[in-house]
């Protein structure tokens, strides 16, 4: 897993936790830095943007702005899918069975599970 995709999961983990303890405001980049860890913002800025496209974040510009998750029962492989080159391009690494198996894995993992067990 590459540091962007990891980055992604904690900022839509970090955003899931905000809805579920009732804070829906959103959440500024200074929030989201406090949160994942300031050099880690760094790779978030394309990811924040591509997550928001696909409706797994809501996005809003200004000085009110921030950001919010933008629905329920994400599954990992959809944010890695939405954030990075799909896993069937890459070159190297694990066989493509093993490939296999950690998509379907992903796929079957959601955000709110991942919530309750960083609890």
């Amino acid at each position: 897993m590459t540091r962007q995709e990891a980055v992604a999961i904690d900022i839509v983990v970090f955003l899931a936790k905000l809805k579920l303890t009732g804070d829906v405001g959103p959440a500024n980049s200074k929030k989201l830095s406090d949160a994942v860890g300031a050099a880690a913002m760094r790779y978030a800025e394309p990811s924040l943007q591509k997550l928001a496209n696909a409706g797994i974040i809501y996005s809003k510009r200004g000085p009110a702005g921030g950001y919010r998750i933008g629905r329920e029962n994400i599954s990992v492989g959809e944010i890695l899918d939405t954030v990075a080159i799909p896993r069937r391009y890459r070159t190297g690494g694990p066989s493509s069975a093993v490939i296999q198996r950690l998509d379907h894995t992903a796929r079957t993992i959601t955000v709110e599970q991942l919530v309750s067990f960083r609890s």
